[in-house]
C-alpha cells in the first residue's frame, strides 16, 4: 500500500467516524430535551457535519480517479473526462450490437464497447489490436476471442509499462478471474468446443457468439468498476 492508498483508507475512517457520532447525537437529541436555542446550535452543527462527509466523500472519490489515472498514465483534464459510472448494460448492449451489426467481431467489440462507456481517452487504434483474436485465434478455433478481448481490456485499465513494475501481477490475477468464471458457466474456453456441431456463420453460430460477446463486456466492466472503487 502506497501513500495515495493510505490517505484514502485514512479519509474513509474519518468519514465512517463522522457517521457514527452524527447517529450518537441523534440518538442523544430523541431521548433528551433540549431548549430552542440548543436545538438551533445544534442543527447549525448537523449541517456543517453533513457538509464535511460529503467534502470528504468527495476527496475520497477524486483520489480514486487519481489512482485510476495513474494507472492509465493520464494526467490533466483528461482525468476529468473519464467516466467511473460506467453502466455493465450499456456495455453489454453495444457489444452486442456491434457484433450484430457486423461492425466488429467479439474481441473488437469488447474493447471499443469498454473504451468508449468508460470513456478513456485513449486512440480507436487501440482497437486494431483486438482484431486477430475472432473465431479462436483467427479461425483456428482456440480461446475464445471474447476471453481475448475481455482481457485486453483488463491491461487497458491495469496493465504496465515500466519494466519490472509489480501491478502485473494485478492484472494476471484480474485476468484469470475472468477466465475461470467463463469457464465455470461455459466448461471451457475453446472454440472448437464451444461451437462444435454448428455452421460457421449459422444464425445459431451468431447469436452464441453474439451473447459471449455481450456477457465477456458486462463481467469485464464488473471487475473494472470493483476495482476503480476498491
Amino acid at each position: 500500500m502506497d501513500e495515495l492508498d493510505e490517505l484514502i483508507v485514512y479519509l474513509q475512517r474519518i468519514t465512517e467516524n463522522l457517521y457514527y457520532h452524527m447517529g450518537q447525537a441523534e440518538e442523544k437529541c430523541l431521548t433528551e430535551a433540549i431548549n430552542s436555542q440548543d436545538a438551533v446550535l445544534l442543527n447549525t452543527a448537523w449541517i456543517n457535519l453533513e457538509n464535511a462527509i460529503i467534502e470528504l466523500e468527495t476527496l475520497v472519490q477524486t483520489m480514486k480517479i487519481k489512482r485510476a489515472a495513474t494507472a492509465l498514465e493520464i494526467k490533466g483534464n483528461e482525468v476529468n473526462s473519464m467516466n467511473l459510472h460506467a453502466n455493465t448494460d450499456v456495455i453489454r448492449k453495444k457489444a452486442e450490437q456491434y457484433y450484430r451489426q457486423g461492425d466488429f467481431y467479439c474481441s473488437e467489440a469488447i474493447v471499443k464497447a469498454i473504451k468508449d462507456e468508460f470513456a478513456l481517452p485513449l486512440p480507436d487504434s487501440i482497437i486494431a489490436m483486438a482484431s486477430g483474436f475472432p473465431v479462436g485465434m483467427g479461425g483456428s478455433g482456440c480461446t475464445c476471442g471474447a476471453i481475448a478481448g475481455g482481457i485486453m481490456s483488463l491491461g487497458m485499465f491495469f496493465g504496465r509499462t515500466e519494466p519490472r513494475d509489480q501491478k502485473v501481477n494485478k492484472t494476471m490475477q484480474l485476468a484469470k478471474e475472468l477466465h475461470d468464471l467463463f469457464q465455470q458457466r461455459h466448461s471451457c474456453l475453446c472454440c472448437r468446443v464451444l461451437t462444435r456441431g454448428m455452421e460457421l456463420g449459422s444464425a445459431t453460430h451468431m447469436e452464441q457468439c453474439i451473447s459471449f460477446t455481450g456477457e465477456v463486456a458486462e463481467e469485464t466492466a464488473k471487475i473494472i468498476i470493483r476495482e476503480w472503487n476498491s
